[in-house]
Formats: C-alpha cells, sequence, structure tokens
C-alpha cells in the first residue's frame, strides 16, 4: 500500500512538474510586433511600437475597435490581433488578452522572377489584396524599355491629376531625369492638401502639349504614404524575427500590401539591405 501510494505521489509530482514547466514556457513565450495601426497601449500606459517584444500573457489596451496589431513568432508565424467582439469599456477603449485573442493570419504573396516593374505594371494593384498604392519616400521607376517617349521635355511629360468632391480636375507635371520617373510625396499636393483618403489620382502622359495636346491615360490609383523611418523599423521587426533573407523579404511585402497598400519592390529591397 505504500508503494502504491509512493508511486502515485511521484506520478502526481510529475504531472505538476509538467505542466508547470508547459505554462512557464507559455508565460514567457514572446511575439515580435511588426506593424501597429491605431492607439494601442500595454497595461502599464507604454504604448505599442513597431519592434516591441509582447509576452503571451500580456493585457492590451485599445483604443477603438479599428486599431490593429501584427505580430510575428519566429516559429509559429504571423498573428493579427484585434478587439473583434469584444465589448467596450465605458471609456470606449477595449482590453485585450494577447492569449486569447491571437488569430493566425496564412496570407503570402510570392516573390516575382522579374526586375523592376515598368511604368504600366507599377501602378496595377490587386484589389483584392487591397486597392492603394503604396509610396515611401521617393519613388524611382526605370524608363528604359518604356512605350511613353519623352523627345521634347517641354511638351512631353509626365503627370498628375487629382480632381476633388465637387471642383474641378488639378494637374502636376512630374520630373523624369536620367531616364527615370520621379514621383515624390509632395507631387501629391494639390492646392496645398494632398488627395482625400481613398480617393483616386490618375496618371497620365502627355506630348505635344503646345500643338496638338495628345494624352495618354495611363492608370488610376488610391495612393497612401509612409515615411521611411516607418518602413524601416517594420522591415527590422521582421528581420529579426525571420532569419532567412528572402523569406523575410516576402514577409514584408505581404504585411505591407495586405496592411497599407501594392508596395514598390525595388525599392522595399534597397530598403531591406540598408543597415
Amino acid at each position: 500500500m505504500e508503494k502504491a501510494t509512493t508511486t502515485s505521489a511521484k506520478v502526481s509530482l510529475i504531472l505538476f512538474v509538467g505542466l508547470f514547466i508547459c505554462f512557464s514556457s507559455l508565460a514567457q513565450e514572446i511575439y515580435f510586433v511588426t506593424l501597429v495601426k491605431g492607439d494601442i497601449k500595454k497595461n502599464n500606459a507604454t504604448a505599442v511600437k513597431v519592434g516591441d517584444k509582447i509576452p503571451f500573457q500580456e493585457k492590451l489596451v485599445f483604443a477603438n475597435k479599428n486599431c490593429k496589431m501584427i505580430l510575428l513568432h519566429p516559429q509559429k508565424g504571423r498573428f493579427v490581433v484585434e478587439p473583434g467582439t469584444i465589448t467596450p469599456q465605458a471609456t470606449g477603449e477595449y482590453f485585450v488578452y494577447l492569449k486569447s485573442s491571437l488569430h493566425l493570419s496564412n496570407e503570402k504573396l510570392k516573390l516575382s522572377s522579374r526586375g523592376d516593374a515598368d511604368l504600366d505594371e507599377f501602378f496595377i494593384t490587386n484589389p483584392s489584396v487591397n486597392k492603394n498604392l503604396l509610396f515611401v519616400g521617393d519613388t524611382k521607376i526605370a524608363l528604359d524599355n518604356s512605350k511613353y517617349l519623352i523627345k521634347d521635355p517641354v511638351n512631353d511629360f509626365f503627370f498628375l491629376q487629382y480632381t476633388p468632391a465637387n471642383g474641378k480636375p488639378m494637374n502636376k507635371k512630374l520630373t523624369v531625369t536620367h531616364d527615370s520617373l520621379l514621383i515624390s510625396r509632395s507631387d501629391f499636393m494639390f492646392n496645398g492638401a494632398e488627395p482625400a483618403e481613398n480617393s483616386e489620382v490618375k496618371i497620365g502622359f502627355m506630348q505635344y502639349y503646345s500643338t496638338e495636346k495628345k494624352m495618354t491615360r495611363i492608370a488610376s490609383f488610391s495612393p497612401v504614404f509612409m515615411s521611411i523611418a516607418d518602413c524601416k523599423a517594420i522591415i527590422a521587426a521582421i528581420q529579426q524575427t525571420i532569419s532567412d533573407k528572402d523569406k523575410a523579404f516576402e514577409e514584408v511585402l505581404t504585411q505591407l500590401y495586405y496592411n497599407y497598400g501594392k508596395p514598390d519592390k525595388a525599392s522595399m529591397k534597397l530598403l531591406s539591405e540598408q543597415r
């Protein structure tokens, strides 16, 4: 009888130790923040930012239901954290426990084997992913093989056109240098203001401006903007979580495309290689 009791005690001890190790492991599990949308704070009122490490047991405060956070785990992959169906507090904030709000995200974007996108391809987006086009810093699009030829810089040029609600079309001439089209955020300032959110901008090509005024509409798109510093922070957070360079770059493109807009692959490659 004593032997049976001793054996039972040992089994109980082993189970207890096993459960303790299991729960301790979960408590120490760390997730890396790669994207933050909106105002999200830790339980100590510190703002969550890209690059932070969040433990599995963390309690978070979301300012409203539109806030969103993306986390990466080195082995488990990408997770999205949102308030979802959680009931808001009287203040309108949402208290979110990370361990019960992790939703696995499996979206993937295949890396193209092609080099830099040509002018027409650059402005094509996949609406099933995101209809927006993301601009980070200054954008440079090679025109080497373009069908849009500038023979006279005064009369042949690219331009942006924006028509505000109940307003007239406004145009902005773009710069071409060394066979490349340059687009910066300042080019999207029309009468001192950027286009309204979710609105469309057109890019066109004008030939023979002083005589025939032959205009070609290239594309319509919805621009969104991100600073180089913010983009680099996302890239660095992903790179510290995924050691394989190609997989890390694929994750960068995927997160940016799904959550902001289609990124320029060439620009992202350059930023990913900078230290």
